[in-house]
């Protein structure tokens, strides 16, 4: 028995002659600094967090949407519009009315319900003021281009006076209130969708539902409240950082409202792994006999080694987004790098000193009901993990090759991925948007709610719009096209596409491909027109093509927007647009509808707030 506790205890002292070996360089020099004064990296931190909160505060901005696909055809669609039409009009909501199945939503009562509903919404309690979006018009639900032809459904375009943003809510809440307490009486149901029509992004539900997960596993995990508590602590003050960080970058660029979500689902896994390592790492010195001070120095100069390397490969990783040159997406990397750093930060600095100061407490609050695990090196032999790992060690030749076979099988299915549109079909059915889809579906069939504008710049050829509609109509996959649409100078031209098939269906992403390299070629041909496929599909497609590293310069795309820009009518350099009060304001509509799938993917909210351009086309110039 003796001559045991003799051998135990000089295999203790070897294994610690060991990590005294490993634990050399400037990251374990660190470590041991962080464990030996473990109340000055404290206060340090908070005089960083209390840094972080003032520079919010003077120079910090709010999230703002901005989407650009700079080179694509959406994006010079986009563009031209903007040079050649007024000023961008506000946000729409479109108003979808529906009654009973079977029932006919012109009855008398109905139609005088919806009738003073649309009439209170153009009163003064709806019009816009200095600092309260209103509306401006609104449209008639039985017209013939907004009534369904079995006489159910019907919807109508309400105009506000400014894009609709976050802090103008209320006032579209207020308008749907006032709508839905009008018709509801008559047995009339009401939607709504449109780019004016986003609920808030809601976070917390789903990281607090990871957050229990996680808990449930670590109690499994150490055994030991204050254990298991530990990781969960560090990722929470880790995107409390990441977020400080964040909202002060946004005083400077444009943040995406949706990059939050990512860096809290990152910062959360990441910041509850790494600090898995270092506390588990930590656990086993203290039992093998090491001083909380020691354990700690030693925990951070290895397991910190480990948090080191992975983080600044996933930040490295992330940070590559800005090479498939979309803004958006770049940002969205830059967001979750920030997570990963500061988690690697904290991991190496805070938690060391945190766990110094613990000590043996770490282990205190006991998990009733589960057995304790001994940590000793001779217990953790005996483990199932520890079995498997010898396994795989001893069979290296026959494991790799089957783990890289599947491997590669399981990679294999990334080709079978086809990267398109998200729409407001693929949202829950509580969302008021999802109903109104389904019913405008329902009413005006599928690819209502994602139509295809084909913007042409007509650089003299003015009969170019109108080949295009010639060859577009009749094509497989078109369920109806509308007439070109001009603005007054007759410069550009807009012809309205409605598919068959939703916009993420894969027959719409094929028929966006005939328009594009097939049909719009043809008809521009031997003229100085120029046409750009737009619409949410199409812009999907230039997202995708951009991300695979495909070929953004379409057949159709010889961009001349910056000859659009410095042109007016007749060839001459463009006037302001107060000069041009002559144009009219069906014009400007018609042309929101191209600007409406940017607009709609602004921080990747409801991913069609496109409305039909069916109220447009009774606004517009038919050539």
């Amino acid at each position: 028995m003796p001559a045991e506790v003799q051998n135990e205890k000089t295999a203790r002292l070897d294994r610690r002659a060991a990590h005294e070996r490993l634990s050399t360089g400037a990251l374990a020099r660190w470590a041991r600094a962080c464990a030996t004064h473990p109340w000055r990296v404290v206060l340090a931190w908070v005089g960083l967090v209390a840094l972080f909160i003032a520079l919010v505060v003077t120079i910090g901005g709010s999230l703002r949407d901005k989407f650009e696909i700079p080179g694509s055809d959406t994006q010079k669609a986009t563009d031209l519009i903007e040079s050649e039409f007024a000023s961008e009009q506000g946000g729409v909501l479109n108003l979808v009315f529906a009654a009973p199945p079977g029932q006919r939503l012109d009855t008398p009562a109905r139609k005088a319900a919806i009738e003073r509903a649309v009439a209170k919404l153009k009163t003064r309690e709806f019009k816009p003021t200095k600092d309260k979006a209103g509306i401006e018009s609104v449209g008639n639900p039985f017209s013939a281009d907004t009534f369904a032809d079995d006489r159910r459904i019907a919807y109508a375009e309400a105009q506000f006076d400014r894009v609709i943003y976050d802090k103008d809510r209320d006032a579209v809440v207020a308008v749907e209130d006032a709508v839905r307490k009008s018709v509801e009486p008559a047995g009339v149901t009401a939607e709504f969708n449109g780019d004016a029509e986003f609920p808030p992004i809601e976070q917390g539900t789903q990281e607090l539902l990871g957050l229990l997960a996680a808990v449930i596993v670590l109690l499994v995990v150490f055994r030991t409240f204050v254990a298991a508590a530990m990781p969960i602590l560090l990722a929470i003050t880790a995107v409390a950082g990441a977020f400080l960080l964040l909202f002060i970058l946004a005083g400077l660029t444009d943040i995406n409202t949706i990059t939050p979500l990512l860096v809290s689902m990152i910062g959360l896994g990441v910041g509850i792994d790494y600090s898995l390592f270092i506390v588990t790492r930590f656990r086993q010195l203290l039992h093998e006999g090491l001083s909380p001070r020691d354990a700690a120095a030693e925990a951070g100069a290895s397991a910190g080694r480990a948090v080191l390397f992975a983080g600044l490969t996933v930040a490295i990783s992330v940070t590559g987004l800005a090479f498939f040159g979309l803004d958006f997406v770049t940002k969205l990397g830059i967001g979750a790098s920030l997570g990963v750093l500061t988690t690697v930060l904290i991991a190496n600095s805070l938690l060391i000193a945190v766990l110094a100061k613990i000590g043996h407490r770490i282990d205190r609050l006991k998990v009733p009901f589960l057995r304790q695990v001994d940590e000793a090196e001779a217990a953790r032999e005996r483990t199932l993990v520890a079995g498997w790992g010898r396994f795989v060690t001893r069979n290296a030749r026959v494991v790799f090759p089957v783990l890289l076979l599947v491997g590669l099988a399981l990679a294999a299915t990334a080709g079978l991925v086809r990267l398109g549109a998200s729409d407001q079909g693929t949202q829950p059915k509580k969302q008021t948007a999802r109903r109104a889809y389904d019913l405008l579906a329902e009413g005006f069939g599928p690819g209502f709610n994602g139509p295809i504008p084909i913007v042409v710049d007509v650089n003299g050829d003015r009969q170019a719009p109108q080949r295009i509609y010639d060859r577009v109509r009749g094509l497989d996959g078109v369920a109806s096209v509308r007439k070109p649409q001009l603005n007054d100078e007759k410069t550009v031209g807009i012809v309205f596409v409605t598919p068959k098939s939703a916009p993420q269906d894969e027959a719409t992403d094929k028929l966006v491909d005939r328009l594009r390299n097939d049909v719009v070629p043809v008809a521009t041909e031997g003229g100085d027109a120029v046409a750009y496929v737009s619409g949410l599909t199409a812009a999907f497609k230039d997202i995708a093509e951009r991300i695979i590293g495909g070929d953004h310069d379409h057949p159709v795309g010889v961009h001349r927007v910056r000859r659009a820009h410095a042109r007016g009518a007749g060839g001459t350099p463009a006037e302001p647009d107060r000069a041009r009060p002559h144009r009219a304001d069906r014009d400007v509509r018609a042309a929101n509808r191209v600007r409406d799938p940017l607009r709609a993917l602004d921080g990747l909210h409801g991913l069609l707030d496109e409305p039909h351009p069916g109220g447009a086309r009774t606004r517009a110039r038919d050539a």
